[in-house]
């Protein structure tokens, strides 16, 4: 199973939302987790258990950056 979780772009929101993360972990132990990020908040992700891809998106205007 795979897993994708959209990570917000700043540390402190990032780490606010760990424990959705930490609860997607926990809900589906099989499963990889891909992580989309901004450049900021992508180190905080880095060492994710099951980790299969880390994804780092520049923000851009009218939501050019998906």
């Amino acid at each position: 199973m795979q897993l994708l979780f959209i990570g917000p772009t700043r540390i402190g929101d990032a780490v606010l939302s760990s424990g959705v993360l930490a609860w997607m972990l926990a809900r589906w132990p099989e499963a990889r987790i891909s992580v989309a990020a901004g450049p900021a908040a992508a180190p905080f992700y880095a060492e994710v258990p099951r980790l299969a891809e880390l994804v780092v998106l520049e923000k851009r205007p009218l939501g050019g950056h998906w």
